[in-house]
């Protein structure tokens, strides 16, 4: 699911632009318009890694980055309270040391309170204790908080750390 690269993931993103740009007769809500269809693991990973284009301007940027963070938080299917747990989830997890982020790996991970089970789990198995392969750059590692940490594609990164 979220195998797809960031690069990949911005590459389809601008071939829905340019389709986008063919059907400008068409609203920004219908559900025939590329960006209405982006997942949500797809718009975070394009709103974290959205980068300012001079030919884009500031407003333009602005609003694009608005659009990316609506389309990962869906405001209008989430109540506050879990838009708020998406983001402070996404801040817990990036400031794990990586042997803890590790541990993870293949885990559901829906909310933090969920996560600190699956945390305080682990230091209670000593089977669990031993070097892993496993981390994730703690800054772009969680593009959907109810997807695993495997699903992201984090296993080939390197800790920025």
């Amino acid at each position: 699911m979220l195998g797809e690269s960031v690069p990949a993931a911005v590459e389809q993103e601008q071939l829905g632009e340019v389709k986008l740009e063919e059907e400008e007769a068409v609203s920004p809500e219908d559900p025939r318009r590329p960006e209405s269809r982006l997942r949500p693991e797809v718009a975070h990973q394009l709103f974290r890694c959205f980068q300012y284009q001079e030919d884009m301007g500031p407003r333009a940027s602005l609003s694009r980055l608005r659009e990316l963070c609506g389309h990962w938080l869906r405001p209008a299917l989430h109540t506050k309270k879990q838009i708020l747990e998406l983001l402070v989830l996404e801040q817990f997890l990036s400031v794990l040391p990586p042997h803890l982020l590790g541990r993870l790996q293949g885990q559901p991970l829906r909310d933090g309170e969920e996560v600190v089970l699956l945390l305080e789990g682990i230091h209670r198995e000593p089977s669990h204790a031993g070097p892993l392969d496993f981390s994730c750059n703690a800054g772009k590692s969680c593009p959907r908080a109810d997807v695993t940490l495997e699903e992201k594609g984090c296993a080939s990164q390197v800790p920025s750390h």
